[in-house]
């Protein structure tokens, strides 16, 4: 007898609220979507990848072919002795696609998504 109450009540309440539920549902898929195949694509345009850019501006924000020592690289970072850090530009970095940048005295190390020895050989080419 309990168990038949149970059965009713869930009955009635999947039919008062089946469409609520069903809405739920789709607006979680939705979302889900949305997280899964928009948002990665979004972020891609939005970061400017390190390899497109030129030598030159490297050189530049890094305060010129003067002030770079010696350079090296190892996957995503670009480790680089510099004679002035003050001259090293940040902003400039930034938008060319570093992700962050850690100064040590008079060596820089700068964190870049996996282009760190392409940007050394170019740096390397014009010093």
């Amino acid at each position: 007898m309990v168990y038949s109450d149970l059965q009713v009540d869930f009955s009635n309440f999947l039919r008062t609220y089946a469409l609520w539920i069903c809405l739920a549902i789709i607006l979680i898929i939705l979302v889900t979507l949305f997280f899964l195949l928009v948002l990665p694509r979004i972020k891609q345009k939005k970061k400017k990848t390190a390899s497109i850019t030129d030598a030159v501006d490297w050189i530049d924000s890094l305060g010129g072919s003067s002030n770079i020592i010696s350079s090296s690289s190892s996957r995503s970072r670009l480790t680089l002795e510099v004679k002035d850090a003050t001259l090293v530009d940040q902003n400039k970095l930034k938008m060319l696609g570093v992700s962050s940048i850690i100064f040590m005295s008079k060596k820089i190390i700068l964190v870049i998504d996996n282009g760190a020895d392409e940007i050394k050989e170019k740096i390397e080419k014009y010093i």
